[in-house]
């Protein structure tokens, strides 16, 4: 019995020891420590950014819903406090700031591009001339250059014009019908429309 005992204890101290050594190697693998770090310093950074009441797990997932009528309702919440920066936590552990005024847009825009910020837009706009940086930008930015000399762009202003018209047309149509203005659906068409005008 006192053998079987001394087994025992001795496979469990074994199972235990087996255990913490899975959790630290996988700890380890993970970067859980680095993680904690960055994101106790983020949190830290963003304590006093203006943003919704969040839950501690859902963060503010709880009080939106996936539609037009709740990104707007975060825009107008963000103006009518005169909020220029805003957070919008998805979740505990992802953060989402939002740029609510073209001074700060501004500002991002004209600052050293962030590797981690412009792989986000990449996605969108593609590794083109915005995003692009070093010889890359500037072969790009040689290239286009002489395209947008002001003498050649003024042959066009009229394509710009009437094409602008139509959008104001839009646009007002939508506003006077207190419908939302689909600005990104829009914009593009007008692009589309003047590029094919041209």
């Amino acid at each position: 019995g006192e053998k079987m005992a001394f087994q025992l204890i001795e496979s469990w101290s074994l199972i235990w020891s087996l255990a913490v050594a899975l959790l630290l190697l996988a700890c380890l693998w993970l970067n859980i420590p680095g993680f904690l770090v960055r994101y106790y310093r983020t949190c830290k950074a963003l304590k006093h950014m203006p943003g919704w009441p969040t839950h501690w797990l859902w963060g503010n997932l709880h009080q939106v819903k996936a539609d037009e009528a709740t990104l707007f309702k975060m825009m107008n919440w963000a103006r009518e406090n005169d909020y220029r920066v805003s957070k919008f936590w998805v979740g505990p552990f992802i953060c989402n700031i939002s740029l609510n005024h073209c001074e700060q847009v501004r500002k991002v825009l004209k600052e050293p591009k962030l590797d981690r910020a412009y792989k986000l837009l990449v996605p969108w706009l593609g590794d083109g001339l915005l995003i692009s940086e070093g010889e890359k930008w500037h072969r790009n930015r040689h290239l286009l250059t002489p395209a947008f000399h002001f003498e050649i762009l003024k042959s066009y202003m009229s394509v710009y014009n009437s094409c602008l018209k139509v959008l104001i047309d839009k646009w007002s149509s939508s506003v006077s019908q207190n419908e939302p203005v689909k600005v990104f659906d829009t914009i593009s068409l007008l692009s589309l429309d003047i590029v094919l005008q041209c």
